[in-house]
């Protein structure tokens, strides 16, 4: 394994959600291929296109040393590009500004699953 995930924090304002992710050791560089990536399903019906039930998909391509791709699933292991968000790295904690409009959300509706993955294969 790489980065061993050991903790999740989420919260959101008016414009973003913000996902604090802590690892057991420092997280490896934003470099690495499948690098911290977060699935969100904001459509629990799974009536959307999706893979394996998440409509979104942040990070699936490699990062910027700032920013992070956020994708929706057009079917399957399809995507296209729905937004950015700022992310910072500090040791062991990674923090992730995602915009609600990228997620298709609003500040009056922000229910939403995710899973966090690192070195899928």
């Amino acid at each position: 394994m790489r980065n061993d995930f050991v903790k999740a924090e989420v919260s959101n304002d008016n414009s973003n959600v913000y996902f604090k992710i802590y690892c057991k050791d420092s997280i490896s560089p934003y470099t690495d291929s499948a690098w911290m990536r977060i699935f969100v399903d904001t459509d629990t019906s799974g009536v959307t296109p999706n893979w394996e039930g998440f409509e979104y998909l942040i990070n699936r391509n490699n990062a910027d040393a700032k920013s992070v791709k956020i994708e929706k699933s057009t079917g399957g292991w399809n995507f296209e590009k729905s937004g950015s968000a700022e992310y910072s790295v500090s040791g062991n904690c990674m923090t992730v500004a995602v915009p609600l409009s990228a997620l298709g959300l609003d500040s009056e509706n922000v229910h939403f699953n995710f899973r966090l993955s690192d070195n899928m294969q």
